[in-house]
């Protein structure tokens, strides 16, 4: 089983430092967040950004196997009844496949369309209307997820709208029938909405190609290490290497003030981690 970090951990800092940092921690691959790529693609643009970060690989021993998509960009855009914002948020998504493939990652995590319920709308029909939105999207840029290579992880939300559980994704994935998408597994965001996350795993493991891993007290989406909640680890574990191994645990914590404090203890958790699995 392979074990990363989420450069969300010190995202108060600059991409190219915590690169650097996160090379002295004992992890075998990273996601990127959404929030350091932003920063860059705002500056440079999303190509120099990318020889930026394959400049730095080149002396680190790490893979990068996730990248979170824009989320507050594309979301309320993909579900916009207004077409042009929806063109607009496709070609942003395509322009991250791209960006994944240069940098050699095969993931982009996203999460599923929203928009708000109109007044002469059921509840019925604004869940069905956002679940073929999430069709539409795949079925708009699965032929740009095989000619870059990179699948798209559809991540099961926090709010309580469609997306928040995972048959919602599953449901489409199983539609679309297509292996250039699948399933991200958010574990806290399954916790705070009292969903087992054990069943989820031995549910639809099949489906599962990335993960945000991390706890809270089940009340609140904490984003805190593994242990400093009330999620079951050892029984996640335990069906993680089962059903999904070779699926990377990727911790998505919140940043603190101290980043080397941070990912000191992100390196005691994961090392706890593997003595549980």
């Amino acid at each position: 089983m392979k074990f990363g970090i989420d450069t969300r951990i010190c995202k108060s800092i600059d991409l190219s430092e915590i690169l650097k940092k996160l090379n002295s921690v004992n992890i075998e691959c990273i996601e990127i967040c959404c929030n350091h790529i932003i920063k860059y693609e705002e500056k440079i643009g999303l190509k120099e950004l990318a020889k930026k970060i394959n400049d730095l690989l080149s002396t680190c021993r790490y893979k990068i196997v996730q990248v979170h998509g824009p989320h507050e960009y594309l979301d309320y855009r993909l579900g916009s009844l207004n077409e042009n914002d929806f063109k607009d948020a496709i070609k942003k998504l395509i322009s991250w496949i791209e960006f994944s493939n240069l940098i050699n990652c095969n993931v982009l995590v996203i999460h599923t369309p929203r928009k708000y319920i109109t007044y002469n709308e059921s509840m019925i029909e604004y869940v069905q209307f956002l679940k073929n939105r999430l069709l539409k999207t795949l079925k708009e840029v699965e032929s740009f997820c095989k000619n870059f290579n990179v699948k798209i992880a559809i991540e099961n939300r926090l709010e309580h709208e469609f997306g928040v559980s995972p048959r919602d994704i599953i449901d489409v994935l199983e539609q679309v029938n297509s292996e250039w998408f699948g399933f991200c597994l958010d574990t806290g965001h399954a916790n705070v909405n009292k969903l087992d996350i054990v069943k989820i795993i031995e549910s639809y493991g099949k489906y599962i190609i990335a993960s945000h891993v991390h706890d809270n007290n089940g009340e609140r989406d904490e984003h805190k290490f593994p242990m400093l909640g009330i999620i079951n680890w050892k029984e996640v574990l335990n069906v993680w290497k089962k059903y999904i191994p070779n699926v990377p645990i990727i911790l998505e914590v919140e940043g603190g003030r101290n980043c080397d404090n941070q990912l000191k203890t992100a390196e005691l958790i994961i090392n706890y981690l593997r003595s549980l699995a």
